[in-house]
């Protein structure tokens, strides 16, 4: 990925990967759009991550997506995670993921027994991110972290979001 890819209004299912995306160098690729897709039964709907270390992508917008079904990956050794979009700009160095917008998606209501998160943004170095404008529909109260987790450095913005529980216990 070289910069300036969209992938959008594609139906998705029955895949471990639903969309990945791996980028790397500094300055790395800018101008990703992740928008409008349907992604059902993926053991990761969405995931972006650094190749190696200082890799850098900027303005990436995940928007108006439907995520749900992951729950068919469970395995008993916790293997699969069933993350609706993960981040993790995880390999060391300056690698970094700059301008990230999340809004407008559809998660759930079922995630699977194992999912980190919904939204589980990994490392310290996710910059300039927001959250907004998502559903949540949680029916498995065994979300590990809740809907959202950022897992690093605060300075990202989380707002306006809806969060349905249909089963007691679990996290937000």
């Amino acid at each position: 990925f070289n910069g300036n890819c969209v992938v959008d209004n594609c139906k998705i299912s029955e895949v471990f990967y639903g969309v990945w995306v791996g980028y790397q160098g500094t300055p790395g690729p800018s101008n990703l759009t992740i928008s409008n897709n349907v992604l059902y039964h993926c053991g990761q709907s969405i995931v972006i991550g650094d190749m190696n270390a200082d890799s850098s992508i900027t303005n990436v917008t995940i928007s108006g997506n439907r995520i749900d079904g992951n729950g068919v990956w469970y395995d008993d050794a916790d293997v699969v995670h069933a993350d609706g979009i993960h981040i993790q700009p995880v390999n060391g160095g300056t690698s970094s993921v700059n301008q990230l917008n999340i809004y407008g998606n559809d998660f759930g209501p079922d995630m699977g027994a194992h999912c980190t998160a919904e939204v589980y943004l990994e490392g310290d170095n996710i910059k300039t991110w927001k959250v907004y404008n998502n559903v949540f529909r949680l029916s498995n109260p065994t979300v590990t972290n809740g809907a959202i987790y950022h897992k690093g450095k605060t300075g990202g913005l989380i707002a306006n979001n809806t969060f349905v529980g249909t089963q007691g216990g679990g996290n937000a």
